[in-house]
């Protein structure tokens, strides 16, 4: 929460609204929040980490075959 964006429990929308108040009032840590997710998604969910991870399970049941 607040790192790389905001958490919210399921069911609550008084929440949200609570969270959605603070990004309002907090553009800076809005700022901080986006470019820590945008980091995160480059290392964590790029499309060539997908393929680095999809290539090495193939790799593993090649070998399993062998």
């Amino acid at each position: 929460d607040k790192k790389s964006g905001l958490l919210v429990p399921p069911k609550r929308g008084d929440q949200i609204a609570e969270k959605v108040n603070w990004i309002i009032e907090h553009p800076e840590e809005k700022r901080k929040m986006e470019l820590a997710a945008q980091r995160r998604f480059q290392t964590e969910f790029s499309f060539g980490i997908f393929r680095q991870g999809y290539l090495e399970c193939y790799k593993k049941a090649l070998e399993a075959r062998t």
